[in-house]
C-alpha cells in the first residue's frame, strides 16, 4: 500500500485563479469549438458562398505588425462592434508568417481566438480568404445576426 507522501507525489492538481474563475463561460453551439473552414453553424448557400469567392467583406481588421496580446484586443473589440453594428461580413489580416522562420504569431493564434469566450457566440463561420483579399494570410469571418 503507497503511503501518503508516495500518493500526493502521484496526484496532479490543477489551480483555479481568481481571474479564471471570474471568465465568462462560452456557450458552444453544438457542443464543439468551431474550427477553421468549418460550417457546421451555418447553411449550404452561405458555405458556397465564403468557399467560392463571392463573399464580399464589409469590414477589415488587419493585424500586422501588432504583439500577440495587442492584435487579440484588437480582435476582440472588433469582433464586438462588428456584431453591436450588425456588421456580419469581415475580414480578418493575419499574415502568412514565414515557413521555419518562427513567425505567422498571429495567424496560429487566430483559431484559438475564434473560440474565446468573449467571441465565439457571435461568429458563425470562418475560412482562408480568397486570393484577393490575402490568400493563406487573411480569413473571411461571418458573424450572426443579433
Amino acid at each position: 500500500m503507497a503511503s501518503f507522501k508516495e500518493e500526493l507525489e502521484r496526484t496532479e492538481f490543477s489551480f483555479v485563479t481568481a481571474a479564471d474563475a471570474a471568465r465568462p463561460k462560452a456557450r458552444r453551439p453544438f457542443g464543439r469549438e468551431l474550427g477553421i473552414s468549418d460550417f457546421s453553424r451555418a447553411d449550404s448557400r452561405t458555405e458556397n458562398l465564403m468557399r467560392d469567392g463571392g463573399f464580399r467583406p464589409g469590414r477589415t481588421l488587419d493585424l500586422h505588425g501588432f504583439a500577440i496580446p495587442d492584435a487579440y484586443d484588437k480582435f476582440i473589440a472588433f469582433i464586438c462592434a462588428n456584431y453591436d453594428s450588425q456588421n456580419r461580413r469581415l475580414l480578418i489580416v493575419t499574415g502568412k508568417g514565414s515557413e521555419g522562420k518562427g513567425t505567422g504569431a498571429i495567424k496560429r493564434e487566430f483559431r484559438r481566438w475564434l473560440n474565446d469566450p468573449l467571441a465565439c457566440d457571435k461568429i458563425l463561420a470562418a475560412t482562408p480568404a480568397a486570393i484577393a483579399h490575402g490568400g493563406s494570410g487573411a480569413f473571411y469571418v461571418l458573424l450572426r445576426k443579433k
